[in-house]
């Protein structure tokens, strides 16, 4: 995906909804990262085997583009 599409989405995503939702998701999923990183941590889940933990690194990435579009 292009640079200019990624772009246009996260824009379309924050003329859409509030900031209040945006920050809410945000949180959200930073808070399914905590979890999952926490588990690592614990010796409960693989690092090396963790596509859920690689899949809520790249949300939070996401939704911390849309907080800075907010802005």
């Amino acid at each position: 995906m292009s640079d200019e599409k990624r772009k246009k989405i996260h824009t379309d995503y924050a003329k859409n909804n509030s900031k209040n939702e945006t920050f809410a998701v945000c949180i959200e999923e930073r808070s399914e990262l905590t979890k999952h990183l926490t588990k690592i941590m614990r010796g409960k889940e693989s690092i090396r085997s963790n596509a859920g933990c690689i899949e809520e690194m790249a949300d939070v990435l996401m939704y911390y583009n849309d907080v800075m579009l907010c802005y």
